[in-house]
């Protein structure tokens, strides 16, 4: 499940969407964004569980 995220902005989480790992679905606007293009607050729910990109 490294899919879960929450975002402190629109107080959202849940799973990404599968078809696209980098949008979510913006509770208060109800509709698809981008991670870093609306909710810029995005964070795993269980923090840094994976390793790091490129280290």
């Amino acid at each position: 499940m490294e899919g879960l995220k929450a975002c402190k902005n629109c107080r959202w989480f849940g799973a990404i969407d599968s078809y696209f790992p980098t949008q979510g679905i913006c509770r208060r606007h109800m509709k698809t964004v981008h991670m870093n293009f609306v909710c810029d607050d995005w964070e795993p729910l269980w923090g840094l569980t994976g390793k790091p990109h490129g280290g």
